[in-house]
């Protein structure tokens, strides 16, 4: 086998090098344009015509909440070693990473522990990063204006939940489904300890002042 000359040696590095600063830079353009970074899916819901501002009267620009969005890679890789911080993808894939700042979900998890009631996906021992993607998670390419909108969420519970004769039932036709099936995400009502109509509907109900039925006696 014959060697490579220095000088071809010293274009393929090169080479290497251009690739790899091109896409890192495409990578940068990417997450700079995604809701982690730009924080606009909270901004959009709280300034919506029936979000938290219409209660609060507080832009959403002089709240805290922005603090929480990830002002680069650092944010969620940056790992602190004895000798010095390190770039770690185990420290991003950590559901502890993500609850820093998602603290609606931590909160429910705490809640779920507190009555026992653990979410089937974690006593399983899956994380985030099991189901959410890396293009919604660093961006891809286009700015969304929240994560409803089509395109800006890679997840979804088919993916898993797949529904296949003799192995998963038929999904029942209540008014719920009929109404929010090709509107809504699966776990936007599915999920345990959460207040799942009142996401949506806070407003209307907030003005009705209306309580949820009481459930019956056994």
């Amino acid at each position: 086998m014959k060697f490579l000359s220095g000088g071809v040696l010293t274009i393929i590095l090169l080479l290497a090098a251009l690739s790899l600063s091109f896409g890192a830079e495409q990578a940068q353009e990417s997450f700079t344009k995604s809701l982690h970074h730009t924080g606009r899916g909270m901004k959009h819901w709280y300034e919506a015509k029936d979000g938290f501002m219409q209660i609060t009267k507080v832009p959403y620009d002089q709240l805290g909440c922005k603090n929480c969005h990830a002002k680069g890679c650092g944010t969620c890789h940056l790992k602190q070693t004895e000798q010095c911080p390190i770039y770690s993808v185990k420290k991003a894939s950590s559901a502890k990473t993500c609850l820093k700042c998602h603290a609606r979900e931590k909160a429910t998890i705490s809640i779920d522990i507190m009555t026992n009631c653990k979410d089937v996906h974690r006593s399983s021992y899956l994380t985030c990063v099991d189901c959410h993607t890396h293009q919604e998670i660093h961006g891809n390419g286009t700015e969304h204006k929240s994560m409803r909108e089509t395109g800006a969420m890679g997840a979804s519970c088919t993916d898993c939940h797949i529904e296949k004769p003799g192995e998963f039932p038929s999904i029942p036709q209540t008014e719920s489904h009929e109404i929010h099936m090709d509107a809504l995400a699966c776990n936007a009502c599915h999920v345990q300890n959460t207040m799942a109509g009142y996401n949506c509907h806070f407003g209307e109900l907030a003005k009705t002042k209306s309580k949820p039925k009481a459930l019956p006696q056994k």
